[in-house]
């Protein structure tokens, strides 16, 4: 190589000092330039949120590990699988719930969330479902009584063996208490707290003296849904903000070759269920953005889905401020029946078809849903809350 001469290494740092500057300005601008057209997209395009998904699921259902359970665990959710659910909870009576987790085949999956059913008081049914445990809930309703309490109770039935009232008193105060406690360590332990088949134990004047209550079963095959549609508008005219739901509450899952295919008598009978206790006979669709434990559960707690035993919905818009509106998924040759409900369960507005609106006038303390058809299904849509 020749040397280069003082002109050239002149002529080549002023090439190599341009070059500098040009890059470190370049460099300057360059995040600049890639914010400015960030933004640019960002303000131009509406802000989009994850759709929202309609979920079909059952959160009570029960395995040979129950009293009266006929099915092993493993068979139980192939069986909802089987039949397109999207999730499902096995509650085995006073048993660890199972661990969270899914089942896929292709395209479908199905979630399964942890869930265990709670023995208040056996003799009379008082039951309740914890949804979504992180972890056992170890209870014993025996230690619920102290020595106290127990003797005030012997001490009141010697003095008033006939009195029937007094009897019934101290059963609701002892088993309120007992709800109350179990509802505050299902919550503390990360879980939802429901009551299940109150109707069997309690009217609703006794529910609605148990505080912290949010979530019950509306339908469910232990008693009639109907006599708990009363029960449901007692409690909401009282300003209780409770919301239904459907459950099949299944044990017998090889006592018929097709379950879901057994012919029930009038499901306007409030009895006529009781103790045909098979799979798919009521169920919820719930609504969120995606199939998590977290989700569902946000979605049943916030009453974000409706209650039924197969009439299905295309359109469901229930908020406070515009329309409420409610459409059917029709099947052919089938009349729907529509009606808005407000307190005592009084109907604001009957329709006969697939589709109607109500516009709150404001003065309601709460509005619901309600479309039966003609095959004598139905569905039940949460209440909103006006004042």
């Amino acid at each position: 190589m020749y040397p280069l001469s003082p002109n050239s290494i002149r002529k080549k740092k002023a090439v190599l000092t341009l070059l500098f500057f040009s890059a470190h300005r370049f460099y300057l601008i360059l995040p600049l330039a890639i914010t400015t057209y960030l933004l640019s997209g960002m303000l131009s395009l509406p802000c989009q949120s994850a759709e929202m998904k309609w979920f079909k699921g059952n959160v009570h259902a029960h395995s040979n590990r129950a009293p009266g359970g006929d099915t092993s665990t493993e068979e139980v959710i192939q069986w909802y699988f089987d039949h397109q659910y999207d999730f499902i909870a096995i509650t085995d009576h006073d048993q660890p719930p199972l661990k969270t987790m899914i089942k896929k085949n292709g395209k479908h999956q199905m979630l399964v969330i942890p869930g265990t059913e709670i023995s208040i008081e056996r003799q009379h049914h008082i039951h309740m479902n914890a949804l979504n445990l992180k972890a056992p809930i170890i209870y014993n309703p025996d230690a619920e009584d102290s020595e106290k309490w127990k003797a005030f109770s012997r001490a009141l039935l010697i003095k008033y063996p006939e009195r029937k009232d007094i009897r019934r008193m101290l059963y609701l105060l002892k088993n309120r208490s007992r709800i109350e406690n179990v509802m505050q360590q299902i919550r503390s332990g990360g879980g939802v707290a429901v009551l299940n088949h109150p109707s069997v134990a309690f009217s609703a004047n006794e529910v609605k003296k148990i505080r912290g209550l949010n979530l019950f079963e509306l339908m469910s095959p232990a008693h009639g849904d109907y006599l708990s549609e009363n029960m449901w508008d007692q409690l909401l005219t009282s300003k209780r903000r409770l919301y239904g739901l459907a459950v099949d509450d299944a044990h017998l899952f090889k006592t018929y070759d097709h379950p879901e295919q057994v012919q029930l008598n009038d499901p306007y009978d409030d009895f006529t269920y009781k103790d045909i206790l098979v799979p798919g006979t009521r169920w919820i669709w719930a609504k969120t953005e995606e199939l998590t434990p977290e989700a569902i559960m946000a979605a049943i707690e916030n009453g974000n889905f409706y209650a039924t035993n197969g009439i299905q919905l295309k359109t469901l818009d229930f908020s406070k401020s515009a329309e409420l509106k409610i459409e059917v998924q029709p099947e052919p040759g089938v009349l729907y029946f529509i009606e808005f409900i407000g307190a005592k369960g009084r109907i604001l507005k009957s329709v006969e078809g697939k589709k109607a609106t109500y516009i709150p006038r404001g003065d309601e303390i709460y509005i619901r849903g309600k479309i039966t058809n003609s095959k004598k299904k139905i569905a039940f849509i949460q209440p909103v809350f006006l004042n």
